[in-house]
């Protein structure tokens, strides 16, 4: 199991991740929705009791490509779950890229009275376009962390056009507009990602790293 490999390995910290679309669970994990989430809260408990720091991933939180709208409700009861197993952060993850601002807003109006001082984490992809915008939106909602990736690498062989997360050096530069301070060096980052693309001999989706 992989916890116990991460916990052999010395690691401290771990995320657990689990689709809330059964139809991309069985894709991704080959497991259908209730396996994948009794086989979570089993791996929770062994990384309570090595006193790991558990992160919880929730998959496709605004929606699937195979199934369509996932019912909010579906959202808040597995985050339920999730802290009362004890998980320290909850990362809401758009796999499919089908988050919209006023998608983001309304669940976090009823997400963020639940989870309380448990911080929250979006994950986002730029499948159509509004990587950014939603970054802004969540972050209206009092949202302070992000998953980001050099040049916007990334996405999900099991969803069809899935285009990669947020780009870590075009988010930095929106924060630097906000005139919010990050500690990120937006010209080593945008160097780090033009050697990766040079290095993997593809285009990726990022802006800023494109820029002399």
């Amino acid at each position: 199991m992989g916890v116990e490999r991460a916990h052999s390995a010395g690691l401290n910290h771990i995320e657990i991740s689990i689709s809330a679309s059964d139809a991309h669970s069985r894709k991704n994990s080959n497991m259908t929705f209730e396996q994948a989430f009794e086989n979570c809260k089993m791996m929770v408990r062994l990384a309570k009791k090595y006193n790991m720091h558990i992160r919880a991933g929730i998959q496709c939180a605004f929606g699937c490509v195979f199934e369509g709208e996932i019912a909010q409700e579906k959202i808040l009861e597995m985050t339920r779950i999730f802290l009362n197993c004890g998980v320290d952060m909850i990362a809401i993850s758009d796999t499919t890229g089908m988050a919209t601002p006023v998608a983001i807003t309304d669940l976090m109006e009823k997400l963020i009275p639940i989870t309380v001082d448990t911080p929250i984490v979006f994950h986002l992809h730029d499948t159509r376009g509004l990587n950014l915008v939603n970054v802004t939106a969540a972050m209206a909602c009092g949202i302070t962390h992000f998953d980001t990736s050099l040049a916007g690498m990334g996405g999900c062989p099991f969803i069809p056009g899935a285009s990669g997360n947020i780009a870590t050096e075009d988010t930095a530069y929106l924060m630097k507009s906000l005139k919010i301070e990050t500690g990120i060096d937006i010209k080593r980052v945008s160097l780090c990602s033009s050697k990766l693309e040079d290095f993997m001999g593809r285009r990726f989706p990022g802006k800023m790293y494109r820029i002399p």
